[in-house]
């Protein structure tokens, strides 16, 4: 739509433009800013969630933020404060799917603190559990920890250590996610938890302590992952 100064200015009316940003949403960008409205601002957000970061504030709704919201969690970001409701909050952090390794895509970093409530914030861990990171501390607890390591073991590394119970490291094994046990406090790193480990995912052999590396702890791993096998190769050789 960088082009669309190549189009006469007589034919550039409204409804050229209103056409344009259904189309494609980067035609906003071009729009007169006499021409601009909630109507063609709309038209762009129900063409691309993410035209809502460019829409003037002024033009800004409720159903606009509403339907960008539930096309795209992560565009809470750019909701205005007075459309930023719990109700709004809720749907976005129990919708959000994708993850992207920079935490861009963790909804609830996105919701007011004041609006961090301990039902939302579990609501947000059960469909998301990297967002453990952006729960307020004070609102984190065992019941949350659990939840959060049984979808993914590995997160076991952003629960305190002083918070990192037996049961809780045992769960977070049973999720079979991997990763784990070089999460899990020394005092608890005995020979039955670490063949358990192993046991359920091979590739824990990598954090057994050397001294405990028995026969059987080494075949425990291998049944379980042959890539095991590699690992120890590395370990004792």
């Amino acid at each position: 739509f960088s082009n669309a100064k190549l189009v006469p200015e007589e034919l550039r009316t409204y409804q050229f433009w209103l056409w344009a940003c259904r189309s494609d949403s980067r035609a906003l960008s071009f729009v007169p800013t006499d021409m601009v409205d909630e109507a063609l601002c709309m038209a762009a957000v129900e063409s691309s969630p993410e035209a809502l970061q460019f829409v003037p504030p002024e033009h800004v709704n409720e159903a606009m933020c509403r339907r960008a919201v539930a096309t795209m969690p992560e565009m809470l970001a750019y909701v205005p404060e007075q459309f930023c409701t719990l109700e709004l909050c809720l749907e976005a952090v129990t919708s959000g799917r994708v993850y992207r390794s920079d935490g861009t895509s963790l909804v609830l970093r996105y919701v007011p603190e004041h609006l961090r409530t301990k039902g939302l914030c579990m609501a947000a861990v059960l469909n998301q559990p990297e967002s453990i990171q952006f729960v307020p501390e004070e609102l984190r607890d065992q019941a949350m920890y659990e939840k959060v390591v049984l979808i993914s073991g590995y997160l076991l590394a952003m629960v305190p250590e002083k918070e990192r119970t037996e049961d809780l490291c045992i769960t977070a094994v049973l999720s079979r996610t991997g990763g784990v046990l070089k999460h899990v406090p020394d005092r608890l790193k005995t020979p039955s938890f670490c063949r358990m480990s192993c046991r359920y995912d091979g590739g824990e052999i990598k954090y057994v302590p050397k001294s405990m590396l028995t026969p059987e702890f080494c075949e425990a791993a291998v049944q379980a992952d042959w890539h095991a096998l590699e690992w120890l190769t590395n370990i004792l050789f």
